[in-house]
């Protein structure tokens, strides 16, 4: 994202010069939702950009002159926290103020994680990926190494796969590589 992207920009068709309202300006102007997922991977001197918009100002700037914040727009801005995600970003603290922060609950059982998002029980298969992340786990923090390998979504791509292929030794060293 920019601050253009996310406000407006100006545009050139047919000898005139044009001021293009972005999504988000013109949900602030008309209405509407404007949802960002992973709003701490954007800079915070583009975030900046909504101070004004949320705090008591209300109002968005643009080239054109400011634009009053509509009473049913609504912002939602989403984010990963927490141990388990590695390379975030800290969120911008002058934009933090701004939200109502909703924590929203993480299931911290691994195996039990792994059975809803992929539908696999066998408790072998279970028990070894859990094994496998504890040792990742184990070698991130003695060594500082593997930090790429600390993610749910491989864990639930091998999951997916001894599901469907069964669990053997050969499974196991595929979901591994």
């Amino acid at each position: 994202e920019t601050k253009e992207s996310i406000v407006g920009d100006r545009s050139f068709a047919k000898g005139e010069v044009f001021f293009d309202l972005s999504p988000f300006a013109t949900s602030v102007k008309y209405g509407g939702i404007s949802n960002y997922t992973e709003l701490n991977m954007i800079p915070g001197q583009i975030t900046a950009v909504f101070h004004p918009v949320l705090d008591e100002n209300r109002q968005l700037p643009t080239l054109k002159g400011a634009i009053k914040r509509h009473p049913h727009h609504i912002f939602i801005g989403s984010m990963n926290v927490g141990e388990q995600y590695t390379g975030i970003s800290l969120t911008n603290g002058a934009l933090m103020d701004r939200f109502a922060v909703l924590q929203l609950p993480y299931t911290l059982d691994f195996q039990e994680l792994l059975i809803r998002k992929t539908g696999l029980t066998d408790r072998n298969a279970l028990h070894f990926l859990e094994a496998v992340k504890k040792q990742i786990d184990e070698l991130i923090a003695t060594e500082g190494v593997g930090e790429r390998s600390k993610t749910i979504r491989g864990y639930i791509d091998a999951a997916k796969h001894f599901r469907k292929y069964g669990v053997s030794l050969d499974m196991k060293i595929e979901v591994i590589e």
